[in-house]
């Protein structure tokens, strides 16, 4: 679960699966404006926990990790970005 706590400081606790639900139930934890398009997107590459369309019309794409993400998270969340900028997609 995620609770918000100031503008910019966000409390973590629970589980990645329960922070993806606290995000589904009130997206715009991420934004104003976030709006939700697919949770556990399928891809070559595996599933995007969330992914959704920010004000602006940008794809979003969001991975979720209980700890300090490691560089395997992060060259995870690469290839995601990749895949969707190779469908013409704005992220």
């Amino acid at each position: 679960m995620m609770c918000k706590c100031s503008e910019d400081e966000f409390v973590l606790w629970g589980s990645e699966s329960e922070m993806v639900d606290e995000v589904v139930r009130n997206p715009g934890i991420i934004e104003d404006g976030f709006k939700l398009i697919g949770k556990e997107v399928e891809t070559p590459y595996g599933k995007v926990d969330l992914v959704g369309e920010d004000s602006e019309g940008n794809t979003v794409i969001i991975e979720f990790k209980r700890s300090t993400a490691q560089l395997q998270a992060v060259s995870q969340l690469k290839r995601y970005v990749d895949y969707y900028k190779s469908m013409g997609k704005s992220v």
